[in-house]
Order: C-alpha cells, then sequence, then structure tokens
C-alpha cells in the first residue's frame, strides 16, 4: 500500500507541469530533481492577475529562506545566493552580518558589480545611480550617474541635508577626466569653485626657470628712474599683469610666484647698490666732520 501511495506522489510531480494543480498541497519535504543529462528547464508561470506574489516562500524556523546554488548539492557548498532569516542577502559565499554581501573566495576571481541603466547608447533619462538615505530621507547622497543632478555624461557625488540636495559637490567628466568640486563643468584636471584650506601645496615647475638668472652678471636690470616712468605710463610693474587682467584671467600661481621672486631678487640688488652709496656717503660725511673738526681749532 506505501509502495503504491509514493508511485503516485512522483508521478503527480511529473504531471504537474502539463496540468492545473487545483487543490493546495502540503508536502513537508522532499526533492524534485530532473534525471541526469536533462537539458530541460524548469518554468513556474502565473497565469492570471492579482496584487499577491506569483511565488511565496516562507521560514517559520531560524534557518535560511532561500539557497541558490551550483554543483553537486551539499548543504552550505557552491551558495550562489542566499536569502538568510534575517533579511540580509548574500551573494557567492555565506556568512558576515551585512544586509548585502558579495564575496568571492578561492580562485573564482574578482568580485564585479555592473550598473547598466540603458544599452542602446544614447543620450538620454536612464542612468545608474545609488541612493543613501537617513533621518527621513532629509540627510544622504546619491552617487553615480544622473542627467538631471549632475549633467550630461558626468560621473558625480552629491549631497542632501536638512531636506535640500546639493549636487555639485564632487563631479567626474567621462569624456576628458576633469574633476569639478562646487562646479558641474570643470575647465582643468582640477575645478574648485570655492575657497580650498591645505597644510601646504607643492607645484611642480614642469619646465619653468626659478629666476636665479637676476644675479648672474650680464642681467640687465633697469634703473630706478626706468621703473618709475613705466610705472607713470602703465600703472603696474613690469611683467606683472594689471588689475584688470588678473580680473579677466585670474592668478597663475605658479607663473606669478616666479615673476613676485624675480620681483624680489631685483629688489634685493637694488638694496644692494643703496646700502653701497649709503656706505660711501658715510664714509664721506665721517670726512668731511674730520676736516671741519681741524677748521674749527
Amino acid at each position: 500500500m506505501t509502495q503504491k501511495y509514493t508511485l503516485i506522489f512522483f508521478l503527480s510531480i511529473f504531471l504537474v507541469g502539463n496540468a492545473k494543480m487545483l487543490n493546495a498541497q502540503t508536502v513537508y519535504s522532499g526533492i524534485y530533481k530532473t534525471f541526469s543529462g536533462n537539458t530541460g528547464y524548469h518554468h513556474l508561470t502565473r497565469n492570471s492577475g492579482g496584487n499577491t506574489s506569483a511565488v511565496y516562500i516562507n521560514q517559520e524556523g531560524s534557518g535560511d529562506i532561500l539557497t541558490l546554488s551550483s554543483g553537486i548539492y551539499a548543504p552550505n557548498q557552491n551558495n550562489r545566493l542566499v536569502f538568510r532569516n534575517n533579511g540580509s542577502i548574500n551573494m557567492g559565499e555565506r556568512g558576515g552580518n551585512y544586509d548585502f554581501q558579495v564575496r568571492r573566495t578561492g580562485a573564482e576571481g574578482s568580485v564585479v558589480l555592473l550598473l547598466e541603466a540603458d544599452s542602446d547608447n544614447s543620450v538620454e533619462n536612464s542612468n545608474p545611480l545609488i541612493k543613501m538615505l537617513q533621518d527621513g530621507k532629509t540627510i544622504g547622497a546619491n552617487i553615480g550617474f544622473s542627467e538631471s543632478q549632475f549633467g550630461i555624461d558626468n560621473f558625480g557625488i552629491g549631497m542632501r541635508y536638512s531636506g535640500q540636495d546639493k549636487n555639485d559637490v564632487f563631479i567626474i567628466k567621462t569624456q576628458n577626466g576633469f574633476v569639478g568640486i562646487g562646479t558641474k563643468s570643470p575647465d582643468s584636471k582640477l575645478t574648485v569653485r570655492g575657497k580650498i584650506h591645505s597644510q601646504e601645496v607643492k607645484i611642480d615647475l614642469n619646465g619653468a626657470v626659478v629666476p636665479d638668472y637676476v644675479f648672474l652678471d650680464d642681467y640687465n636690470l633697469k634703473s630706478l628712474e626706468e621703473i618709475e616712468s613705466f610705472i607713470d605710463k602703465n600703472g603696474h610693474l613690469e611683467n606683472i599683469p594689471s588689475a584688470k587682467q588678473v580680473e579677466e584671467e585670474g592668478w597663475n600661481v605658479k607663473s606669478m610666484n616666479l615673476k613676485m621672486l624675480e620681483k624680489i631678487e631685483e629688489l634685493t640688488l637694488y638694496v644692494i647698490e643703496q646700502n653701497k652709496i649709503n656706505k660711501e656717503q658715510q664714509e664721506e660725511i665721517a670726512a668731511l666732520k674730520k676736516q671741519l673738526h681741524h677748521l674749527t681749532k
């Protein structure tokens, strides 16, 4: 009698693929497996409407809710996707206390996460974006691509505070690698709209010449009268941009520091020359005082 019911049970499993199951049944344990070498697949279709799940899996115990694995089946072996009882999801290896974990071990290769919103190679609003929110969505961050937030083809990091979005915090233009902070339109390798606070800044000369040539014997050091004449005519020092030029073109730190150093070195030569003149004058004054002293005796 037992063999009869067992045969009926397994026949019902094979027949269910081609017939509708009219009555709900409860199976407490078992394995549904195709024969070795089977090239078909299992297909579960819900062919009616409704607002409930097509497949509902519930775990009343403390074990994992669902495990998808590959290869020869064995518990906790070759796990590919695990939905755990605590609500976390593990991909690759089971374990860890993270809400979502992707992990590979051994020689299985690197972990690569692909987010592709659109594959037709056209510019539009379908963009991959990661949103992180807390405190009732009043604080958070957006990371990824969003034409409306970061501009066309720009990778960005935007922040949210007190319910207000700021979308130009950090921008990378994919076509040239330019980085913008506080701006969506960087025009250089790094463009910052705002103040920068740093403990130290180091600038490579890249072929620029430090103006020690000022101290060479053949350097044409202009006279103070020539400098005065240039200032009277132009309103600024020679080789130094005017206030209008700086306002329009900005201040190039490297080139201007070198020009300022040139002027400092020129000024040093003027001071040295004036010191020589002062010493000669002091010697002449001392000699005149000595002569005057002899005359007044």
